[in-house]
């Protein structure tokens, strides 16, 4: 996989723009498992900047989030009983068995998941758990059917997705890697956002960051682009509601597994 979240990238924009959509995650898994369950430590798995890690402290009494990008972790927002640290997803440092809850939210699609997964079942006790996440925009502006037209042909016709890895984590998957898959779950998240937060988020994405890599696109190019063909949506009415779209996966370290 190529490594999009490198040099060159705006790393405070990165850190306030992107769409918060890992406490619904976290919120759903905790009702799953039950919620006065709560996990002495938890791992998370491609960090980021820290909004998932900060999520999971809602579940755990401390969080490690773990990313190989010190860039990334530079900008990671700070918290009580969580700390950060630069490493990869699919070698870590940390002792067998030494995590009661491994997740990956926002993530899983860029990893080796043969490789993630073995890792994560080396650093899982006995019945701890595995949670996967993943969200994406679907192109929609709540009650605005025009926007999803002007995204897929002229956004998305500008900027394509580059490629990742969408392999979901399948039952047969799962149990390949000492795992029983337990459950799955798809959620809806509409978020409110002002024309600047959805362009800085346009930015931050791999849509963009891929363009300017390749060198045809420049981010202050692609910003006055999105600025001009945003502002139409945004005429009366300084905030938007957005909608993403997002699934939960579900597994567990068996007793013996």
């Amino acid at each position: 996989m190529v490594n999009y979240f490198t040099d060159g990238m705006d790393w405070a924009r990165y850190a306030r723009s992107r769409p918060n959509i890992h406490p619904t995650a976290v919120r759903l898994f905790r009702s799953f498992v039950g919620s006065d369950l709560r996990f002495c430590l938890a791992l998370d798995v491609g960090c980021g900047t820290g909004q998932s890690t900060v999520a999971l402290a809602e579940v755990a009494e401390r969080v490690i989030g773990i990313d190989s990008s010190a860039d990334m972790l530079k900008h990671a927002t700070p918290w009580p009983n969580v700390e950060y640290r630069e490493t990869r997803a699919e070698a870590t440092p940390f002792r067998d068995g030494e995590f009661n809850l491994v997740a990956a939210g926002q993530a899983y699609h860029w990893f080796e998941h043969g490789a993630f997964l073995a890792e994560s079942h080396r650093l899982l006790r006995e019945v701890g758990w595995l949670l996967v996440y993943t969200s994406w925009f679907t192109g929609e502006i709540r009650e605005e059917p025009a926007f999803r037209d002007w995204f897929e042909k002229e956004h998305l016709g500008r900027y394509p997705t580059p490629p990742r890895d969408r392999t979901p984590l399948s039952e047969e998957l799962a149990r390949k890697h000492g795992f029983e898959l337990r459950g799955q779950e798809e959620f809806l998240n509409e978020l409110g956002m002002t024309l600047e937060h959805f362009t800085d988020y346009q930015l931050s994405t791999t849509n963009i960051i891929a363009a300017v890599r390749e060198g045809t696109e420049s981010f202050d190019n692609a910003e006055r682009w999105l600025r001009d063909s945003l502002r139409p949506f945004f005429e009366g009415s300084p905030e938007k509601p957005f909608l993403f779209n997002g699934r939960t996966w579900y597994a567990q370290k068996p007793v013996g597994g």
